[in-house]
């Protein structure tokens, strides 16, 4: 009896507190409904309102790009901070007054601020646009006062490029600008966002995925004021890899010393294996302005410049190359056995082709010479005597050989093929026909002959060591920031030109002559102790003979365009260098003497040559020679 009665007693407990546990669950339950009800029915409104206001803001980072250097490691272009005003449109409530408001803080224009909202509506509404770049400090201090003025809008920090040698190798580097709206919807491009720049033109253009580097990211819970409250998740941008150049700087500045005050290009280069030592355009003009985002009147002075600053002339400008092309003629008549080197041929002041006459620059030129001679001292006359015994298109292949009418293939983007003429390319393209006249013409590199200076210069590389063709190059290495080679740039020998060796030592040998003898058009680029070889070269722009010293007296743009190609030293030559001049006041005589000073230079760096000890002369310095006083056309 006992057992039962406490059996029924702990049952009665158990339900007891089952009862118990039940009640608190519902009560629980009630009290949840009821906070429920009063979250979203009472005060849903008010928190629909709150959680509308703070959002989650996501802010890319932009990732540094790599530095580029010099063959040596000195930083040609890296990077400095730049504060820039940008918008989030899914922060923004009344989007005209706020701009309205921005540009009058600013001083800027409300429709211009617009317009670029407007270009960039396609992305999404949480993305940033940026509407100011490269704020100054003031600027940057005016926005942070009126900051809770202009809810939606943030100061994003993003990197710039910075140029410590300003306009010096402008056109190699090229430069970068804020990415558009129609290159962030090209395929090649999916990896960028809309606050990121991109390279344009040269090396950044064409080693934009290595430089480019990839993007951090930051969400940031933000207040209906566009306030931070919260971090959530911080993503770091890793910096571009860095980009190694083939460039000497020592070489490259004195390069662009010579050439700051005149209209043309450099490139000085290895012949042995094409890597370029140094590359300059001038005029030239600062990358920096197009890093920040080039205004308008900017734009406008550099593009209406009749001397396009923006264009490397080392790769695009194609020319007329005047007597620098001869060595091609001597080439093709020396392999098709129509001349010797030693043999003899009467060159007068004038040649006549049936009721035609054709003039030498040097009207006193009458006598009998050979193919040294006439390189030395650039017979016009000699070369026509050639041209009535060769076609234009036997003329074009040996051309063609050397790399004449091709790109290079040099790594910067839009390199000009130049134009070798043919009977059939002319007639095609021209819609003319050619005349035996025309191969006169063509054969003294005037006519339809246009080259680039890259073209010319690997074209005489590859007479000084032999034959070998290689294809001119910019890039040494690209490292990762962790120190891991990416690409490594290695010379690529296009082919080896068929010609046989004692004519290219022949043609040589006239090369020389032109620096080292005394009746030679380039005595003045003349080298104490080093066979310093090369050739002159004027195309003209007119029809005019005049003398040397009257040559100021021509309108700048009716002046010749000079030329000098040559290399150094004879044996085992270490640099080629080509100069041109446009519109030059002393012609192939002075782009001489800036290819002097740049061999000079590099041979005394790499300890092959020591400058002479000038001897004086009653107290005075011996004075170098002068340019000749003779009249001519052109040499």
């Amino acid at each position: 009896m006992s057992s039962l009665y406490n059996e029924n007693g702990i049952l009665k407990g158990q339900k007891n507190r089952i009862n118990l546990l039940a009640i608190i669950f519902t009560v629980l339950i009630f009290i949840l409904i009821a906070r429920l009800f009063y979250l979203q029915i009472i005060r849903g409104g008010y928190y629909y309102k709150l959680a509308k206001n703070n959002a989650t803001r996501i802010i890319y980072l932009t990732a540094p790009r790599g530095n580029i250097l010099s063959s040596k490691g000195k930083i040609l272009v890296d990077n400095e901070s730049s504060f820039n005003i940008a918008i989030t449109l899914a922060h923004i409530e009344n989007l005209k007054a706020e701009l309205i408001f921005l540009a009058r803080l600013m001083h800027q224009n409300y429709n211009k601020f617009l317009k670029t909202v407007k270009k960039e509506e396609f992305l999404p509404s949480y993305e940033p646009i940026i509407l100011m770049r490269n704020i100054s400090v003031k600027e940057l201090s005016k926005f942070e006062v009126n900051k809770l003025f202009l809810p939606g809008f943030f100061i994003a920090k993003i990197p710039i490029r910075h140029y410590p040698y300003k306009k010096i190798g402008a056109q190699i580097f090229g430069y970068v600008g804020p990415v558009s709206s129609s290159q962030l919807k090209e395929k090649k491009y999916d990896y960028l966002n809309s606050s990121d720049i991109v390279g344009e033109t040269g090396l950044e253009y064409y080693y934009q995925k290595y430089l480019h580097g990839k993007d951090g990211e930051k969400r940031v819970v933000v207040n209906s004021h566009g306030e931070p409250i919260g971090k959530i998740i911080i993503k770091k941008p890793v910096m571009g890899a860095n980009l190694y150049t083939t460039l000497d700087l020592p070489l490259e500045r004195l390069a662009y010393k010579l050439m700051k005050k005149r209209e043309g290009a450099v490139i000085a280069i290895n012949p042995n294996n094409g890597k370029i030592l140094a590359m300059v355009s001038t005029p030239s003009f600062n990358p920096f302005y197009f890093s920040e985002g080039i205004s308008q009147k900017r734009w406008d002075k550099i593009i209406k410049n009749d001397q396009h600053p923006l264009e490397n002339k080392a790769i695009q400008n194609a020319l007329a190359p005047g007597s620098t092309f001869k060595v091609i003629g001597a080439l093709a008549a020396l392999s098709l056995h129509l001349i010797t080197p030693k043999e003899k041929i009467y060159s007068g002041s004038t040649f006549k082709l049936g009721n035609a006459v054709f003039y030498n620059w040097n009207p006193n030129q009458k006598s009998k010479i050979n193919l040294y001679r006439a390189i030395a001292e650039s017979v016009d006359t000699y070369f026509y005597s050639i041209g009535v015994k060769i076609s234009v298109n036997k003329l074009a292949n040996y051309a063609f050989k050397f790399g004449f009418g091709r790109k290079t293939g040099i790594d910067l983007p839009d390199e000009n093929p130049g134009f070798i003429p043919t009977r059939q390319l002319v007639y095609k393209i021209y819609h003319r026909h050619w005349y035996k006249g025309s191969t006169l013409s063509a054969i003294i590199g005037q006519s339809y002959d246009i080259v680039t200076p890259i073209q010319l210069v690997t074209a005489y590389s590859s007479i000084a060591n032999g034959g070998n063709m290689y294809r001119p190059y910019l890039l040494k290495k690209i490292v990762s920031q962790n120190g891991r080679i990416l690409k490594e740039m290695k010379p690529k020998l296009i082919k080896h030109i068929d010609i046989k060796k004692s004519y290219l030592s022949a043609v040589k040998k006239g090369l020389c002559d032109v620096v080292n003898k005394d009746y030679g058009t380039a005595v003045n680029g003349r080298i104490d102790g080093i066979t310093f070889c090369g050739k002159t070269g004027t195309a003209q722009i007119i029809s005019k003979t005049y003398s040397i010293y009257d040559i100021k007296k021509i309108p700048r743009k009716y002046r010749d365009n000079a030329w000098f190609v040559g290399f150094a030293p004879l044996k085992n030559p270490k640099i080629a260098v080509v100069v041109l001049d446009m519109h030059a006041n002393f012609l192939g005589a002075n782009a001489a003497v800036i290819a002097k000073k740049i061999v000079e230079k590099y041979l005394e760096q790499k300890g092959l040559w020591k400058p002479p000890v000038r001897k004086k002369v009653n107290g005075k310095v011996k004075s170098k020679s002068k340019v000749p006083s003779f009249i001519y056309t052109s040499f």
